[in-house]
C-alpha cells in the first residue's frame, strides 16, 4: 500500500513538470486506422478502447481544431478535461525522472498477479520477464505508452462484475457498449454529480449482486454503550405490505 501511494504521488508530480505543454483530450468514435490517417501530425492516439472509440492528446489549441473539424463532419468527439498529456511522447521528459524516484520506492518489484491484466504491454508480450514484473520500469513504460484497453475487455468474462475507479467515469459508454450484457458495470466518482451519493450507489449496487462490501471501514470505529441521549433508530423503520387483488 505504501509503495502504492507513493508511486502515485511521485508520478502526479514529475508530470506536473514546467516543461511539458498544455494538452488536451478527446474520445472519437472512428476506426483506429482512419483516425491515424487523419490525425494531424501533433496529435497521436493515446488510447484503444474499442475498433471504433479511442482517445487522442496534443497541444490544446491543435484538439480544439481537430474537434470542430471532426464535429463539422458529424464524428462523435468528446473533450476530456486533462491539462497533462499522460501516455503521449509530450511527456518523455518526465521518463528519467520518474524512474529514479520509482526505483527508490520499488527496489525489489514483485511478480504480477495472473488476475492483473496489462494495458500498457501488448498481449503478445505477457510472457517476457521484464513484463511480468510490478517494477518501476513497468510502471514507467504504463505512463508513457499507449493504452490498449481493447485487448483487456476481450478477458473480460460475461458474468464479471467491474468497477471503474478514477476521476470521471469516462470508461463506462465503452464498457456497456463492448462487454456481455451480464456484465455489470459500476462507477464510483462521476465529475457532475457529488461525489458521496455516487459512491454510496455503487456500494449499493455491489450489494444486489450479492457482494458484502466491508462498508463500516467508510466510519469511525463505534464504542458501545452509546452516549446517554442518542436517539433510536427503530421509530425510523417502516414495513409496508403491498396486496394485490
Amino acid at each position: 500500500m505504501e509503495q502504492t501511494i507513493l508511486s502515485a504521488y511521485f508520478i502526479g508530480v514529475a508530470c506536473t513538470d514546467k516543461k511539458i505543454i498544455r494538452c488536451s483530450m478527446a474520445v472519437i468514435n472512428l476506426d483506429y486506422e482512419y483516425l491515424k490517417n487523419i490525425c494531424p501530425t501533433d496529435i497521436d492516439i493515446i488510447c484503444r478502447n474499442n475498433p471504433y472509440n479511442n482517445v487522442v492528446s496534443g497541444p490544446a489549441k491543435s484538439i480544439q481544431k481537430f474537434i470542430t473539424s471532426l464535429r463539422n463532419n458529424n464524428i462523435k468527439v468528446k473533450e476530456i478535461c486533462c491539462n497533462i498529456p499522460y501516455h503521449s511522447p509530450y511527456i518523455s521528459s518526465v521518463q528519467t525522472q520518474l524512474l529514479l524516484k520509482l526505483n527508490k520506492i520499488i527496489p525489489q518489484p514483485k511478480q504480477r498477479s495472473s488476475k492483473w491484466i496489462s494495458t500498457s504491454i501488448h498481449r503478445t508480450d505477457w510472457s517476457t520477464s521484464a513484463s511480468k514484473l510490478s517494477s518501476a520500469e513497468y510502471h514507467t513504460n504504463s505512463i508513457l505508452s499507449t493504452v490498449l484497453f481493447e485487448q483487456a475487455t476481450h478477458l473480460i468474462q460475461n458474468n464479471a462484475i467491474t468497477i471503474e475507479i478514477g476521476p470521471d467515469s469516462i470508461l463506462q459508454d465503452i464498457l456497456n457498449e463492448v462487454l456481455h450484457a451480464e456484465v455489470t458495470n459500476i462507477m464510483l466518482t462521476q465529475h457532475t454529480r457529488q461525489d458521496t451519493e455516487v459512491i454510496l450507489r455503487g456500494i449499493g449496487k455491489l450489494y444486489n449482486c450479492g457482494l458484502q462490501p466491508q462498508i463500516a471501514n467508510l466510519y469511525p470505529p463505534v464504542e458501545f454503550p452509546v452516549s446517554r441521549g442518542t436517539p433510536m433508530i427503530s421509530p425510523l423503520i417502516r414495513y409496508v405490505v403491498l396486496l394485490s387483488l
